[in-house]
């Protein structure tokens, strides 16, 4: 199992104001080798968060390797997304993570010479913003075809 924890300091990606200045944080353990029959489990809790949560997603990712010569060649794929968590979740309770592996899209990590395919894992947290609701509403005012 690998303990995680989730801050506004761990992301590498841009954050809305709002997070950055409320905060939020989330604890966990995931597991990491399971069979192909088997499934990936674990556990998180959203320990504090000043914005509502939209949802919590499960993402597992394909990454394939290959080594021509001096370079690097890597392509990552997204194979699966679960959600776990709908809306606003109550803090300090466990959510429990079970994910069933696709059998026709995963196989055993596998390393041999300059070729490597590995899983990833990563875990997704949507927060309810007064952005996201803009643009909710700018999806309602925009006519379909």
């Amino acid at each position: 199992m690998i303990i995680f924890c989730i801050t506004q300091d761990t992301q590498r990606h841009p954050l809305l104001p709002e997070l950055k200045s409320g905060g939020f944080q989330v604890m966990g353990k995931i597991s990491s080798q399971c069979s192909l029959s088997g499934h990936i489990s674990g556990e998180l809790a959203v320990e504090t968060s000043a914005v509502p949560i939209h949802s919590i997603d499960i993402q597992l990712f394909c990454v394939d390797c290959i080594l021509p010569g001096e370079k690097i060649a890597t392509e990552t794929s997204l194979i699966q997304t679960t959600q776990i968590a709908d809306g606003d979740v109550c803090r300090k309770l466990t959510i429990p993570i079970y994910v069933i592996l696709p059998r026709l899209l995963t196989c055993p990590t596998t390393f041999a010479g300059p070729f490597s395919i590995e899983f990833k894992v990563a875990i997704v947290i949507s927060f309810q913003s007064e952005l996201s609701k803009l643009q909710n509403c700018i999806r309602r005012l925009t006519p379909e075809l």
